[in-house]
């Protein structure tokens, strides 16, 4: 039996350099799960309030204005998002985490931070919380133009640009 390698198909990862306040740490080179599992756990209830504000609002100004209304009602949640966040930071920088603490990171720093963990890992909250778009639409599927799908050669000079006179050109005169 052949199995599973997960090796071979995710590749090496290699770590990615962390620095702040001249410091450098290695985060993993993949997301770990653990990283994600504190705003995906149901007490914290993240996944329903994005699902929720994203089919109500159609704006970012209404997104906002809903997540304020939600506040209101759950006026924990900004703790409780720290302490998912703060979870998350422990599983990326593990027995590195007291020595990033050490440094006070501000409030700034930890938004900043947030916002290019997502991107340098090449996940989007849409991702985290299946939000994305479905590739199974159930349409059917576009037929080739061609009978043959894509040319095996392209005619030389197709794409160039209609020559166009020179003024050394334009001076001759026909003969």
């Amino acid at each position: 039996m052949a199995g599973i390698n997960l090796d071979a198909l995710l590749g090496e990862a290699t770590t990615r350099p962390l620095t702040y306040k001249g410091q450098t740490f290695d985060l993993p080179g993949e997301l770990p799960g653990a990283a994600v599992a504190p705003f995906l756990d149901p007490h914290l209830g993240l996944v329903d309030l994005i699902t929720d504000l994203l089919k109500e609002e159609d704006t970012y100004d209404s997104l906002i204005d809903g997540a304020f209304e939600h506040l209101k009602t759950r006026p924990t949640l900004p703790l409780d998002l720290l302490a998912a966040a703060k979870a998350a930071l422990d599983s990326l920088l593990e027995e590195h985490a007291d020595a990033f603490y050490a440094l006070n990171p501000t409030v700034p720093a930890y938004f900043v931070l947030a916002q290019h963990i997502v991107t340098e890992y090449g996940a989007t909250l849409a991702d985290f919380f299946g939000l994305g778009a479905s590739s199974e639409d159930g349409g059917e599927s576009s037929k080739p133009t061609s009978p043959t799908g894509i040319p095996a050669s392209t005619p030389e000079g197709s794409g160039d640009a209609p020559e166009t006179p020179t003024s050394s050109d334009s001076d001759a005169s026909p003969s």
